[in-house]
């Protein structure tokens, strides 16, 4: 295996484990400005209103994305797998 298809294995893994994570991220960054503004509204301050929320959107994301998630992760594996053989 030469330096560009290692090169190309690791581009494309950092780009699977970003689109894979990308989804949780966005739905806890609109969760948390949402929460955040109507903590600021309300004028109530307990942090474990925030965690709570987010953490069932967090949960949401995932089992929505999970079977996509999961075959981008096993196409990746099986094209990383079928290079095996041309390693020396």
């Amino acid at each position: 295996m030469d330096k560009s298809t290692l090169l190309e294995l690791t581009y494309r893994m950092l780009m699977l484990v970003l689109m894979l994570s990308l989804p949780v991220v966005i739905a806890s960054v609109i969760a948390a400005v949402a929460i955040g503004i109507l903590q600021a509204v309300t004028q109530v301050q307990d942090a474990s209103i925030a965690y709570g929320a987010k953490l069932f959107v967090c949960l949401g994301v995932i089992g929505l994305t999970a079977a996509w998630g999961g075959a981008e992760l096993l196409a990746f594996a099986r094209q990383t797998f079928e290079m095996i053989p041309a390693v020396r």
